[in-house]
């Protein structure tokens, strides 16, 4: 069967929903600057949270790699020098005359003087690297850990093409960042040739430094969707959301991964998650929902190990244990379907966690936002069947202070789409069907996929294609968020002559999550000095999630 689903007309904003995979953009390059406002967003009687470019970054906390000027201002030489330590024990150090990563390096680098301490502070090497004659220079080092400092002192060619510049910089050894894929939440069950939001939780475990990725969706292993540069900031974690409409039934296999880790991934075996959907053709009227928690997240890393210079035998002890924590965060993801209800629709939400609000959320015209679809797919009994549809995405928006400007965060959408469906003999009542969904995002910000929604305001320059919302407070905190064990909703959908309800409770299960990597040795030469490093670590959590189906009333 093949899908023929084609845009019909947008509403309001000029949103875009797309159902085939655009071609793959490159990563967004590093700007550290404060966000940007789009224009869509000035006014805070938008339609939809207030959007940011993917190439600005929320929130920068992690730790800082070492930079340093020198000369007159207006011709001043930089040197940039960034070390992060690998899961493999080897610390990568690169060296720049520009912005790491960045490709603004263009005063060539002719030599480098390295000198690496050890944990307290002696001073171990001194190391001279000649004939360089680059912008950008990289060394691998074996030893180091965590915590220990590396002196960079950089000749750079003059403007002039003559004379140097010396730059010292003093660089402290970083964990590598690790990005993990936590959790996919989406339906368990949807609709043929239905809009299906799908997002992913997306962390980084080390807490040393952030980085950037591309959030990549495959159903079945086709790439369906992707956000190309998007930022997860140390410690933290992010949502990434698509729309996919799915043109065939059956059981589909989702899978969403990060790729492209910059500046690389401490572990690449965590960078995808992987979750089954069932697509249908016929109506069962059914709801079907999750609710899972994540809480009291506590890592831990182990550093030891021992030095020995070779020259004269000094032997240098060093040990770090690291604890790190992860905030909380729950997410919820309520679809199903009743039987068609035509003309203009409303609805209601309502739901608890153990008899404790979370929820009190009403249709509201001011900000819904409208779009409709059609196409065509081949049913296998009945043959080429015609559809066409409307569907209201309303996030819930609340309003926050950023950088002295109001915005829009949201914590939550509803969706709802009526699709009615014809066949060679006529319509077709008992495949026609209004679907709604509800559901949470968790992390600090959600970003959205080019298969999700795209905004032209009509200028090229600020026309992005990727772009992210808060999900809570821009303090970077969820709001206030409430845990418990029994998770409860209403949903009511009404129309002009009647209206339906969906409704139960999501009964969940307590369990403790512990990944553990043991306790193991590396011993390294680097020369001038050798020994053995050992790391060990582990991380646990307390995991509440639990599924529930029903019929709606």
């Amino acid at each position: 069967m093949q899908s023929n689903i084609q845009v019909r007309s947008f509403a309001l904003l000029g949103i875009l929903l797309g159902v085939t995979a655009c071609a793959d953009g490159p990563s967004t390059g590093l700007i550290t600057k404060t966000p940007v406002l789009r224009r869509d967003a000035i006014s805070v009687n938008g339609r939809r949270p207030t959007r940011f470019a993917n190439s600005i970054k929320y929130r920068d906390k992690g730790l800082k790699h070492a930079r340093g000027r020198a000369g007159i201002a207006a011709t001043a030489a930089t040197l940039e020098a960034r070390a992060l330590l690998g899961i493999d024990a080897n610390t990568t150090l690169d060296i720049s005359t520009g912005a790491i990563d960045a490709p603004d390096a263009s005063r060539v680098l002719t030599k480098v003087q390295l000198k690496q301490y050890a944990p307290n502070g002696t001073q171990q090497t001194t190391t001279n690297y000649k004939d360089i004659n680059t912008p950008v220079y990289q060394l691998t080092l074996a030893g180091r850990v965590r915590g220990s400092k590396l002196q960079v002192q950089g000749s750079i060619v003059g403007v002039d093409g003559k004379h140097s510049d010396v730059v010292t910089v003093t660089e402290t050894v970083k964990l590598r960042p690790d990005v993990s894929l936590d959790r996919i939440i989406a339906p368990v069950r949807s609709r043929v040739a239905v809009p299906v939001q799908i997002s992913a939780l997306i962390s980084e475990n080390n807490g040393d430094v952030g980085a950037r990725a591309d959030c990549v969706l495959t159903v079945d292993g086709v790439e369906a969707g992707r956000a190309n540069g998007i930022w997860v900031d140390a410690g933290r974690s992010v949502s990434c959301v698509f729309n996919h409409v799915f043109a065939t039934p059956g059981t589909k296999q989702l899978s969403v991964s990060a790729i492209s880790v910059n500046p690389g991934d401490w572990n690449a075996a965590n960078n995808s998650a992987n979750q089954a959907i069932t697509i249908v053709l016929g109506n069962d009227f059914a709801w079907f929902g999750s609710y899972s928690s994540l809480r009291d997240y506590v890592g831990t890393k182990l550093m030891e190990g021992y030095y020995i210079q070779t020259d004269n035998g000094a032997r240098t002890d060093f040990r770090e244990y690291q604890e790190f924590r992860r905030y909380d965060n729950w997410s919820t993801n309520i679809s199903g379907q009743v039987p068609p209800m035509t003309g203009p629709l409303t609805f209601s939400l309502r739901d608890e966690i153990d008899g404790q609000l979370l929820t009190d959320f009403e249709f509201d015209p001011g900000t819904a936002t409208n779009f409709e679809f059609s196409g065509t797919y081949e049913d296998p009994d009945i043959g080429t069947i015609t559809y066409s549809g409307n569907c209201t995405d309303q996030a819930r928006l609340e309003q926050v202070v950023f950088e002295g400007v109001t915005v829009n965060v949201s914590p939550a959408f509803v969706r709802i789409c009526t699709t009615l469906r014809s066949g060679p003999s006529g319509p077709l009542p008992e495949q026609s069907v209004t679907d709604f969904q509800y559901g949470t995002n968790a992390g600090d910000v959600s970003y959205y996929t080019e298969h999700y929604q795209k905004y032209d305001d009509g200028d090229p320059n600020t026309n992005f294609d990727y772009t992210y919302s808060f999900n809570g407070d821009v303090n970077y905190t969820y709001g206030n968020l409430i845990f418990g064990n029994d998770y409860s909703f209403v949903m009511k959908i009404t129309g002009p002559d009647q209206s339906k309800t969906a409704s139960g409770t999501i009964y969940s299960t307590v369990f403790n999550n512990v990944v553990s990597q043991p306790y193991r040795c590396e011993d390294f030469d680097a020369g001038v000095f050798f020994g053995r490093q050992c790391t060990s670590g582990d991380y646990r959590q307390t995991v509440t999630s639990g599924n529930a189906s029903g019929s709606p009333d």
